[in-house]
C-alpha cells in the first residue's frame, strides 16, 4: 500500500505563509471513503468515517514526520479507507484542509476490530519552522483499546520466510512490505542495484535481512541505501557498495541509519572514488560494522547527532578521514586501526573509543 499527497489551494497558500515564519499546526487528520475529485478545490472529505490519532512529529532536516495511527475499533461502522485528510489552522482563516493523501489500494476498516494502520506522514518545511499537533482527545487511542490488539501483535510472530530476487526488483518489493513486520524475512539478492533502496518505517517484532550469496553476487553501484526511523532489526550481509570514478559524490553517503537503533552490516565491502562518505550513523540510529573494508572515501564513517557505530575487524585503505564525529555522536572501535585507513579522523564534540580509551 503507497499513499501520495497534495496540497489543497487553501494548502499552498498556507504553505506560503509558513515560508514567511508561521507555525504549521495539524489540528486533525481524518480517514475518508470517498473519492476527491479535485484536490485543489476540496476544503473537506466527502465521506469522513474516523478521525485518527496523530502523535508528535520527528524533525529531521528539513522533513517533519507526522506519525497517524487508525484503529478500526474506534470506527463506528464499517467502511473502505480510499483517503486521509489532514485539516490545519490558517492564521487568517481557521482551520482548513491542507492536504489530501490517496491510497493506491482502498482498505477495508471492519468496525470494533483489532486492524491497527500506522501511516508516517511527510511535510517538507524551512528550518526555521516548527511544527506542532494539536488532535481532539476523541480520534485517540487509549492504552485500554490499544493493548488487546498489541497483545496480539506481539505474540503473533509469523513463520520465517526466505524469498530471492533480482537486484532490480528489490526497491518495490520492500516498498510494498507492510509497516509492521511480524516474521524474519530473508532477501537474497544478486546483480546490480542502480536505484535508491529506502527502508522506512518498519516496526514490529520481526526482522529484514538482505543477502548476497557471495561478495560481489549483489552491488550497490553509485547510489544509497537508507534506513529510516525503523525499530526492526534491518540486517545486511556480504554487500558490495561500489562508485564508479565518473560518478560526482561529494557530500553523499552509500549507506544511512537515521533512527533506526537496531541495524547490523556484516561481511560488506565499500569501494569509493575519493569522496562522499561510506557510512553514517544519524539521529540516535545505532550501527554494527563488522568485517568491513572500506577504501577510497573522504570518510569512512561518519556518527553524528547521537548516532553511534561499533567497528569490529573494520579495514580501510586510502580514505581522508577515517571516523568523523559530530554533535554527539559516538564511534567505538574493536580489533580496528584507529584511522580506519585515513590520514587522520576528525572529532567536533563527538566521541571517539578505542578499546576502552578515548581517543
Amino acid at each position: 500500500m503507497d499513499i501520495q499527497g497534495y496540497f489543497t489551494k487553501k494548502g499552498l497558500a498556507l504553505s506560503a505563509k509558513l515560508a514567511t515564519g508561521a507555525l504549521l499546526t495539524i489540528t486533525r487528520v481524518a480517514a475518508g471513503a470517498g473519492q476527491t475529485a479535485d484536490h485543489m478545490a476540496a476544503t473537506s472529505l466527502p465521506q469522513p468515517k474516523q478521525t485518527l490519532a496523530v502523535n508528535s512529529p520527528a524533525r529531521s532536516w528539513n522533513t517533519a514526520t507526522i506519525p497517524v495511527t487508525l484503529a478500526a475499533a474506534q470506527a463506528a461502522e464499517d467502511y473502505t479507507l480510499t483517503e486521509l485528510g489532514v485539516y490545519a489552522q490558517d492564521p487568517d482563516e481557521g482551520e482548513i484542509l491542507y492536504k489530501l493523501y490517496r491510497l493506491d489500494t482502498p482498505v477495508n476498516i471492519t468496525a470494533g476490530s483489532r486492524m491497527v494502520l500506522r501511516f508516517y506522514l511527510e511535510e517538507t518545511v524551512s528550518q526555521d519552522v516548527n511544527v506542532t499537533v494539536s488532535c481532539s482527545p476523541a480520534g485517540l487511542v487509549t492504552e485500554e483499546d490499544f493493548l488487546p490488539v498489541r497483545e496480539t501483535l506481539q505474540t503473533s510472530l509469523l513463520p520465517p520466510e526466505s524469498v530471492t530476487l533480482a537486484a532490480g526488483q528489490l526497491p518495490a518489493y520492500v516498498a510494498a512490505l507492510p509497516r509492521f513486520l511480524a516474521k524474519d524475512l530473508t532477501i537474497t539478492v544478486s546483480g546490480p542495484l542502480t536505484e535508491p533502496l529506502v527502508i522506512q518505517n518498519f516496526h514490529g517484532n520481526g526482522s529484514l535481512r538482505i543477502v548476497a550469496d557471495s561478495m560481489g553476487a549483489f552491488t550497490v553501484r553509485n547510489t544509497r541505501v537508507s534506513i529510516l526511523n525503523c525499530d526492526i532489526r534491518v540486517e545486511l550481509y556480504q554487500l558490495a557498495f561500489a562508485t564508479d570514478s565518473t560518478v560526482e559524490t561529494a557530500g553523499t553517503v552509500n549507506l544511512l541509519a537515521d533512527r533506526s537503533p537496531l541495524v547490523w552490516v556484516m561481511g560488506c565491502a565499500f569501494s569509493g572514488n575519493g569522496a562522499g562518505q561510506a557510512i553514517m550513523s544519524a539521529n540516535r540510529a545505532a550501527v554494527s560494522l563488522e568485517n568491513l573494508t572500506v577504501k577510497s572515501y573522504e570518510t569512512a564513517v561518519s556518527v553524528w547527532n547521537g548516532g553511534t557505530a561499533l567497528l569490529t575487524t573494520v579495514s580501510g585503505e586510502s580514505n581522508t578521514y577515517g571516523i568523523c564525529a559530530y554533535n554527539g555522536g559516538i564511534a567505538y572501535l574493536t580489533n580496528t586501526e584507529l584511522l580506519v585507513g585515513g590520514t587522520s579522523n576528525y572529532n567536533s564534540s563527538g566521541f571517539i573509543v578505542r578499546c576502552g580509551s578515548m581517543v
